[in-house]
């Protein structure tokens, strides 16, 4: 199986801000009602319908066959007995490897049964990593970005291997090509000029790295928009560094 984690971080991206609350129910959401069990808690359905709307065909032993899960252990116990599930030891210095479009899976009471899942977007070299994370937050809904640590993490389903497949061929780190094709290279720089922008606001913002500077100002959107378009670069199966040149040229300066 090979999907676009592309197509399915463009879905999730697109529910951020959905907020689930209403006067009767706190889980009013289409992803458990599209499995059937009507509004409630709905973690795991939407972290696994939503891959399966781009073509991930669930286990057919899962809770909701190929659709998906609904309930975090079913879940855990299907990647283990599809050999992708790798628990998380970062406390003894092992911990799970995290790409984009894992799912993470969190035992709030660190007793060792999983409660809630997100699924990874971004990881950092301290090891903590962001998520898009449904049935959470406040309001309660989709939230993007949640910087998560390890504190709670039980493990990890790995998608990345499993349902996106491996890493598109890459040329050598420093090689100022890369092969994208016209289609990932359209999906890139979209949505790497959005996340660009944000960072630029929360930079220019009273107190913020560019706020005091002009010519900081300028350096730092040309920084924003390249971290940007590596981190999409690499969500797409492209090794980083992008060519810095077409980062600098996305955006207009200030």
């Amino acid at each position: 199986m090979s999907v676009a984690w592309a197509d399915v971080w463009a879905e999730h991206r697109g529910n951020v801000g959905y907020n689930s609350e209403t006067p009767m129910t706190p889980y009013h959401n289409p992803w458990s009602e599209e499995m059937g069990i009507g509004d409630v808690e709905f973690c795991a359905a939407a972290a696994t319908i939503i891959p399966h709307h781009h073509g991930v065909e669930w286990w057919p032993e899962a809770q909701f066959g190929n659709v998906g899960y609904a309930y975090c252990p079913y879940l855990e116990q299907g990647a283990k007995d599809h050999g992708v599930w790798q628990y998380d030891l970062a406390s003894q210095g092992q911990p799970a490897d995290l790409h984009p479009g894992d799912l993470v899976l969190y035992s709030w009471g660190n007793n060792g049964v999983a409660d809630h899942v997100e699924t990874v977007v971004t990881t950092y070299a301290d090891l903590s990593f962001d998520t898009v994370g449904y049935d959470t937050g406040t309001p309660n809904g989709c939230h993007y970005p949640i910087r998560r640590d390890r504190t709670y993490l039980l493990g990890v389903v790995h998608m990345s291997e499993w349902a996106y497949g491996p890493a598109a061929p890459a040329k050598p780190p420093g090689d100022p090509t890369l092969p994208l094709s016209a289609d990932d290279l359209t999906k890139i720089t979209t949505i790497a000029q959005e996340q660009a922008q944000q960072a630029i606001a929360a930079a220019a913002a009273p107190g913020g790295s560019i706020a005091n500077s002009v010519g900081a100002g300028v350096d730092n959107v040309n920084i924003h928009v390249a971290i940007a378009l590596n981190t999409m670069a690499a969500m797409m199966g492209y090794q980083p560094p992008y060519p810095d040149q077409p980062a600098r040229a996305l955006v207009k300066k200030p």
